[in-house]
Formats: C-alpha cells, sequence, structure tokens
C-alpha cells in the first residue's frame, strides 16, 4: 500500500453536525435498501463487503437515517484504507480535489437530494457520496488506486489538469470490472453504484448498445458526459489488483514526464511523430 506523508493541522476544524429532516431520513433509507439490493448481482465483491462492514462499524441507525460525515471519517480513518473524508459545500477545482486525494483525503459533501426524486441528483450529494464512494474506499487495493489518480495530478501543467480528471471519471466514477471469474461486468465506479438508472443501464449491456473500453489512461479519453442521460460505454478493468497496477505505473510515469518539464499532451505528440497513426504506444 502506498502511504503518502501528510502534515498535521492541529487546527483542522471539526466536521459539522447535520440535522437531517424526517424526509432526508427517507429518502436516505429508500436508495440504500435498493442499492443493497441491486447491487448484490451487479457490484463488485469488495463493493459489497465494504458497503456491508461501513454500516455494520456506524451501527443499526446508519440504515435508518443519514450518517454523520464525522462518524464516517472515523470508520474511514480505521479502516485498511486508511482515507478520510473533509466536509465541502460544492464542487472543487478538479486540482484540487484530485490533488487532496493523493493525500488520503476525499471531499464530501453533506446536503441531501430533493426528497421528491430520491434516485436523481444532478450533483453529487451524500447518498451519493456514502452509497457510491465511501464503502470502496475502505478497501486498501481500490484506495491505492484513487491515490494513485491523485499523486499522478500534483505536478501536472494545467494542460493535462483535464485529462487526469476523465481518468478519475471513467475509473473512479463510472469504471467497470470484467472478471474472469464471472460472466457479466460488475460496477465499481461510484457514478453507477449510486443509481438505479446506471445499474439498469449496466444490467442491459450489451443488448441495450452499451459498449465496454479497456482502461488505458495514456490515450485521450472521451469527452464527459453530465447531461445525456446514462453512459453509452464504460471504461473497463479486469480487477482491482488489474486497475492498481495500471494506475501505479501510470502514476510514476506521470511522476517522472512532469518532472522533466514535459506534459501528457506533448508526449502524445512527440510519440505520434515516431509511429505511423493507430500505432502510438506507451514508452516506459
Amino acid at each position: 500500500a502506498i502511504r503518502v506523508r501528510r502534515a498535521k493541522n492541529e487546527h483542522e476544524s471539526a466536521i459539522p453536525h447535520i440535522q437531517y429532516t424526517a424526509e432526508e431520513d427517507a429518502c436516505w433509507r429508500d436508495v440504500l435498501q435498493t442499492i443493497k439490493k441491486k447491487s448484490q448481482d451487479l457490484a463488485c465483491p469488495e463493493y459489497n463487503a465494504g458497503l456491508e462492514d461501513m454500516l455494520a462499524a456506524l451501527g443499526p441507525e446508519a440504515t435508518t437515517r443519514v450518517p454523520q460525515l464525522a462518524d464516517v471519517d472515523k470508520v474511514l480513518r480505521s479502516s485498511p484504507g486508511q482515507f478520510r473524508v473533509r466536509p465541502v459545500g460544492g464542487l472543487l477545482h478538479p486540482r484540487s480535489f484530485l490533488n487532496a486525494l493523493a493525500f488520503s483525503t476525499f471531499h464530501s459533501t453533506q446536503y441531501v437530494r430533493h426528497p421528491n426524486e430520491p434516485f436523481y441528483t444532478p450533483e453529487p450529494d451524500i447518498i451519493h457520496e456514502l452509497v457510491g464512494h465511501l464503502p470502496l474506499l475502505m478497501n486498501e487495493t481500490f484506495a491505492d488506486c484513487v491515490r494513485h489518480v491523485g499523486r499522478a495530478s500534483l505536478l501536472a501543467p494545467e494542460c493535462d489538469v483535464w485529462h487526469l480528471t476523465k481518468v478519475y471519471w471513467y475509473t473512479v466514477e463510472f469504471g467497470v470490472m470484467h472478471s474472469k471469474s464471472v460472466d457479466r461486468p460488475l460496477a465499481y465506479g461510484a457514478g453507477v453504484l449510486s443509481s438505479i438508472a446506471e445499474l439498469d443501464n449496466l444490467a442491459g449491456a450489451p443488448d441495450n448498445g452499451v459498449t465496454f473500453l479497456p482502461l488505458n489512461p495514456y490515450e485521450p479519453l472521451p469527452k464527459i458526459s453530465y447531461n445525456d442521460g446514462v453512459q453509452k460505454f464504460y471504461v473497463s478493468v479486469q480487477s482491482l489488483r488489474d486497475m492498481e497496477r495500471k494506475l501505479h505505473t501510470f502514476a510514476d510515469f506521470c511522476e517522472n514526464l512532469y518532472g522533466q518539464g514535459v506534459s501528457l499532451k506533448t508526449w502524445r505528440h512527440l510519440q505520434s511523430l515516431k509511429n505511423p497513426p493507430g500505432e502510438v504506444a506507451r514508452r516506459a
């Protein structure tokens, strides 16, 4: 496991306690119960184990009331993933969000989606964070994957930040795996795991036209789609171990490249001059 040293902040502010309404608690229960049922067949086993472990550590009230972020933070810190969670009011700048991941820090919202639409939210709310992201951050291998993405961003020039955001998007948010032991794709990305529509979309693949692309963080990735409904394709890995190896190598590569003052965009251009079109290969 990778461990990035972080400075101690003796004055780190406490995570605010939120008084959730009865309607918000009901929304949490509805989503949690539905996701738990669907995830048994559609999520990777590491996610299902992480969700059960997280809920057990939080106590019986966690299934009926929205858990407090401060309690979740304690559970994450003591888990094999050793992440911590910090509150944020909304979306951070991509560089700030990614950089924090390198230091085992995940920024989470605390607000709840509108109770009238329990299975949809236009922006990440605490249900998305709790059901989608945090269970797998308890897993050491997955937590290392997330740290690798963050580590790749630390020295990145501005022109590469959006590409690294896409690497995060197509793995941590919308990644799936094709395990050799299971004949169907399994979700590990939070955007899939916290969405009934996305889980149903994945369950219908490939008959519904959904396609799968292998993870290649070195090459340009497709445009991120926020407003087109469910995903038209997913980026796939064989396992969390497979993803960890690829992202570890990628982060090392980025650190070396950026240390020389070269961007990924420039590196790809140089590779295209050395290789025929369509045969650009990664040079270790």
